[in-house]
């Protein structure tokens, strides 16, 4: 049963040491917080020093996207195995005009927000599949498919 869940460009919400759950997708973070002040002589306060978000299938998807929709075309070209695939994913529509719309992905297994391969299942781009590669710690998209 394939399930659907959005695609969006944007802004989110972190949560330290959690997973932050984006429709049915989740996107995985690793935050650090230090604690300041002291209830003696000052408010406590807690103050987020780095924020990371894990790799994984779904979110080289998003960034890719992002980076497309808003002419980043050297970020683009770090995120694909192979520099002709951002031209080819311009060409079958991943580019959000304006920047923020949902897509629909295909998630037939938990494990494909991982690994891939992710399918777009609304808008301009649907019926793409888009397959993924791991090199190092980092997840690049390999190809595409229709």
């Amino acid at each position: 049963m394939a399930v659907g869940s959005p695609l969006a460009v944007g802004k989110g919400i972190r949560r330290s040491g959690m997973t932050r759950a984006v429709g049915i997708v989740l996107s995985h973070f690793v935050d650090t917080w230090v604690r300041r002040g002291d209830a003696a002589d000052a408010p406590v306060r807690y103050e987020r020093v780095e924020a990371e978000t894990l790799p994984s299938a779904y979110a080289t998807l998003v960034e890719f996207v992002a980076a497309l929709s808003t002419g980043a075309e050297a970020r683009a070209r770090e995120l694909v195995a192979d520099a002709a695939l951002v031209d080819e994913g311009r060409r079958l529509g991943l580019l959000q005009l304006p920047v923020g719309q949902c897509r629909m992905l295909s998630f037939p297994d938990p494990a494909v927000e991982t690994a891939g391969p992710l399918t777009i299942l609304d808008g301009p781009a649907a019926g793409v599949t888009i397959s993924f590669v791991c090199q190092g710690d980092a997840w690049l998209i390999a190809g595409f498919s229709r």
